[in-house]
């Protein structure tokens, strides 16, 4: 394997080696779509101390990480990039380290308008059937359709989510508590249709 390297006459030498590093990152999904991740990187060596091996950080604005980057529609991309000099009881130098913090922070405007909104909307509909007359069939109708609505959309939503079981979302607590309030306004309606039916006098 061949391998570019750049030597100056001071003596410094830079070494061309383009590598592509993978990793992972324990994600928190509690506040989901309004959630931030942090992703932390450490890049050091653990047998080279400064004398051998001295990171540096990049001094010109030109040479930023994130330069290249490109815009995401779901997630908002900042870095902080620190440089540590760590002293071990081993060794009399110290090592040194560069630490990558990724700060990943959703955009949550598209979940606000064709998820959370709309589930909203669905859920005050339920109010809409107790305007109607008790002796209306449309009543139960309306709270059966309501249901039907927001089953479906919860369906959506849980593709979207995020799978983890760790933290439950915020999100999904409210979307299973307003699934349970209109729930309980169809079995309320459907009591209230039962007794009115049984309390109605018969006509003469």
């Amino acid at each position: 394997m061949t391998t570019d390297i750049a030597l100056a006459y001071p003596g410094f030498v830079e070494l061309l080696s383009p590598v592509t590093i993978k990793t992972q990152c324990a994600i928190n999904v509690k506040y989901f779509p309004f959630d931030t991740q942090t992703c932390k990187l450490t890049f050091g060596s653990w047998n080279l101390d400064s004398s051998l091996l001295n990171i540096k950080l990049f001094s010109n604005n030109s040479l930023s990480p994130t330069k290249y980057f490109i815009e995401n529609g779901e997630w908002d991309l900042s870095l902080n990039v620190t440089r540590d000099v760590v002293y071990y009881e081993c060794c009399p130098l110290p090592f040194i380290h560069v630490t990558y913090n990724v700060n990943l922070k959703r955009r949550s405007s598209y979940y606000v308008i064709f998820l959370i909104v709309p589930y909203s909307i669905i859920a005050v509909l339920t109010l809409v059937s107790f305007s109607f007359p008790p002796d209306s069939s449309d009543r139960v109708s309306i709270a059966i359709t309501v249901l039907l609505a927001m089953s479906f959309y919860m369906m959506v939503i849980a593709e979207k989510m995020p799978p983890s079981s760790i933290a439950v979302p915020l999100m999904a607590v409210f979307l299973v508590q307003l699934m349970l309030q209109v729930t309980l306004a169809l079995v309320a309606t459907g009591i209230l249709a039962n007794y009115y039916q049984k309390t109605t006098p018969v006509p003469e």
